[in-house]
């Protein structure tokens, strides 16, 4: 995001207005092991999500030790929430997010698997998806970082 000529580097923005808003929905993503920024549409997300959701391909395929991915758990409420998080088949876990915050978690590729997945092959491209949950309105999102791929944005959607 640019302001006033200078980049801002932002983990995730909460806009609220009393009037439409028209934003766009291009990023632009650079990490240290490519050499070129890569453009990415991103879908935004228009209300609040609560129950359950799924962040579709949020976990990128293990390739490399130092892949890795962030969720990004957004709190508009005025009071701190619990947001259950999991992959299938074993990765689970919490975060309490204060009142009105935004909080990063940073988890290893093999969270679906600490043990490993017992050997399946999957394209390059590939991704495991994260379900999460919350009994109060929230945001969340991911980014995926590999070896193999640019850094990859995903948003949650409402679990059909």
């Amino acid at each position: 995001m640019f302001f006033k000529q200078r980049r801002l580097f932002f983990g995730a923005i909460v806009l609220e207005a009393s009037a439409p808003l028209h934003v766009e929905s291009d990023i632009s993503l650079r990490a240290p092991s490519y050499l070129l920024e890569s453009w990415q549409s991103v879908q935004i997300a228009p209300a609040w999500l609560v129950a359950r959701s799924v962040i579709p391909r949020a976990i990128p395929v293990h390739s490399d030790e130092s892949d890795y991915f962030k969720l990004y758990l957004i709190n508009p409420n005025d009071f701190p929430i619990r947001i259950d998080y999991s992959a299938h088949p074993n990765g689970r876990g919490t975060a309490m997010i204060a009142a009105r915050a935004i909080e990063v978690i940073t988890l290893p590729a093999t969270f679906a698997c600490p043990e490993g997945c017992g050997g399946i092959e999957r394209p390059t491209g590939s991704g495991d998806s994260v379900e999460l949950m919350s009994d109060f309105p929230y945001l969340a999102a991911s980014v995926s970082h590999s070896m193999q791929l640019p850094p990859l944005v995903h948003v949650a959607l409402p679990e059909r």
